[in-house]
């Protein structure tokens, strides 16, 4: 508070052009007390307008380091970095331009940054902003070369982890390994990157060669379930903790192993209730299935795999499968239907939406979407027929009746449109738009009967011939 009272009054004297004894009050607090942004901030316009450059300088770095956002810090830095140190003037130009969301001048001017000085720190610190920029813009490969350099200089853990990452998540996990050995020699007591490499080599499949880094007991235990040595593995599992779910994983795979799947499928259950966005509950269940020759549930669990991998086609291809297996199996229509909503596939969800009925003769679902698409469509027999099939066995959903009417007033028929107008007005709410719908009604009445005192006297004139 008596911090703010200062700037206030250093405020009014700067008003007043008395810049000097501003600078004067504001240094005084600043000394004091050099947390407070809005102090720092008059405090650096005040050395600025004072021509100290020196020490606007320092104030304006000062405010950074409050407000690392405050762009017009930046921007008076740059003006003052021009003539004084061409590094910082980059830098910070390059900074400008990421706050403004072009990364590619930024990258030009972090690669201008480095090639104006020859501080080591400077160029070991712009070249890991570069990297990141180029990681942002999804140029891996220049954003690998980067830290590359950065090894060059000097050995850095987070470097090494940042390296392995970026190969294993661009598909080669081999030069991640590469990266990693580099990384276990130069600091070979650190257990964390011997894990990173442990788990690296399990995925590759060189699984004795992961033995000899494996730090936890889990992976030890994955390790020796793959290389079929059960026995070593559930030693391991006896004294672990239950209540990781990774434990239910692992003591799946193991009575997989043995063949127990009744044992399996209940860990996986257990797995489930802790990891229940696990795909692995779905490829574990797929592969249970394909040892007991249950091909079309096999593939259902796959599809049901994909989807949770976010992989849609691929879960449509299993679904599929599924389907031309056990043609008749409700779940797997059901899936396929998901897919071809989410897809907007509309004629292909016709084919589905008729099989359910020919499983499942009432159900509402299938009956809506059918009678919803024909009336579209503008095929209104069509749409009748299911609109009827389904009021016959929900009767409450007078919305249908309202539906049903439409249909038949688009076929010609007024007698039963009025009819269906007349019982879903008995039903619906009193609303202006069926008060309208009431006036619609007396209308077709009266075209009606036009038509029909039209018809009678063709009928008698033809006999009077």
């Amino acid at each position: 508070m008596k911090q703010q009272v200062l700037v206030n009054q250093a405020q009014a004297l700067m008003d007043n052009d008395n810049f000097e004894q501003a600078y004067e009050m504001l240094k005084k607090g600043y000394e004091a007390e050099n947390n407070n942004a809005d102090l720092v901030e008059k405090l650096a316009l005040a050395a600025k307008t004072l021509g100290k450059e020196e020490e606007s300088i320092e104030y304006w770095e000062k405010l950074v380091e409050l407000s690392p956002e405050n762009f017009m810090a930046y921007n008076e830095l740059q003006d003052l970095y021009f003539n004084t140190d061409k590094h910082k003037y980059y830098l910070t130009r390059a900074k400008i331009k990421v706050f403004q969301g072009n990364m590619g001048q930024a990258i030009t001017d972090y690669k201008k940054a480095i090639d104006s000085t020859t501080d080591e720190n400077d160029i070991i610190n712009t070249r890991l902003l570069l990297a990141k920029a180029f990681e942002f813009v999804k140029k891996e490969g220049n954003a690998i070369d980067e830290y590359f350099k950065i090894l060059d200089h000097k050995e850095d853990l987070a470097v090494f982890y940042k390296l392995a990452d970026l190969y294993n998540e661009t598909g080669d996990p081999h030069s991640a390994i590469n990266v990693l050995d580099r990384a276990i020699e130069a600091y070979p007591d650190n257990t964390e990157i011997k894990e990173f490499m442990a788990k690296l080599l399990i995925n590759t499949n060189q699984l004795d060669t992961a033995l000899k880094f494996v730090q936890s007991d889990l992976n030890k235990v994955k390790i020796y379930l793959m290389l079929d040595d059960n026995e070593k593995a559930y030693e391991i599992l006896k004294n672990s903790d239950h209540s990781d779910a990774q434990y239910n994983l692992l003591m799946a795979e193991y009575y997989f192993n043995k063949k127990d799947f009744a044992a399996c499928k209940g860990e996986i259950e257990a797995f489930k209730t802790k990891e229940p966005n696990s795909p692995l509950v779905y490829q574990m269940s797929a592969l249970i299935d394909e040892e007991q020759d249950n091909m079309a549930h096999a593939h259902y669990n796959w599809g049901r795999y994909y989807l949770m991998k976010e992989d849609r086609a691929m879960a449509q291809n299993e679904f599929l499968i599924a389907h031309n297996i056990d043609p008749k199996n409700l779940d797997v229509i059901n899936a396929i239907v998901k897919i071809y909503e989410a897809n907007g596939e509309t004629h292909a969800l016709l084919e589905f939406y008729e099989k359910i009925l020919e499983i499942d003769p009432k159900n509402e679902a299938a009956l809506e979407n059918l009678a919803k698409f024909y009336k579209d469509m503008c095929e209104f027999s069509n749409a009748i027929n299911y609109y009827e099939k389904l009021y016959e066995q929900n009767n409450k959903n007078y919305k249908i009746l309202k539906d049903l009417a439409y249909c038949y007033e688009k076929s010609k028929n007024n007698y039963l449109a009025k009819e269906y107008y007349n019982k879903y007005l008995a039903k619906a709410p009193l609303t202006p738009e069926n008060e309208a719908l009431k006036a619609k009604i007396n209308k077709m009445s009266e075209e009606t009967m036009q038509e029909d005192d039209g018809f009678l006297n063709k009928l008698f004139s033809f006999f009077s011939k």
